[in-house]
């Protein structure tokens, strides 16, 4: 079983992980971007999430809706909106959970 922080670790990793994803789908896009790579980035995530995670039903829910719209594609600009949404997110989630652990690895050497 993993600690409430070590759960937190795993989500903000997991975050990342979508956060960085968008980037490179944003990067290549043409407009647009079909929506199964966009359920790819949200699957990588959710292969970093601890089982107790409270993202692993959101990241799944996301995930399986994109894909059932089969070879629909996604606007670059609704893309760049999660996108922005979630980099907030990590970074507000990231900026407690980064100098807790700080805090833990300077205690435990």
């Amino acid at each position: 079983m993993t600690t409430p922080h070590e759960r937190r670790v795993g989500e903000l990793d997991a975050r990342r992980r979508v956060i960085a994803d968008l980037e490179a789908l944003i990067g290549s896009s043409t407009g647009s971007v079909p929506a199964a790579d966009v359920a790819k980035a949200f699957e990588h995530g959710i292969a970093l999430l601890p089982p107790n995670s409270k993202l692993l039903g959101t990241f799944e829910g996301l995930a399986q809706r994109l894909r059932r719209e089969g070879s629909g594609r996604i606007a670059e600009s609704g893309l760049r909106q999660l996108h922005t949404r979630l980099r907030r997110e990590a970074e507000d989630v990231g900026r407690v959970v980064d100098a807790r652990d700080a805090r833990l690895r300077a205690k435990h050497g």
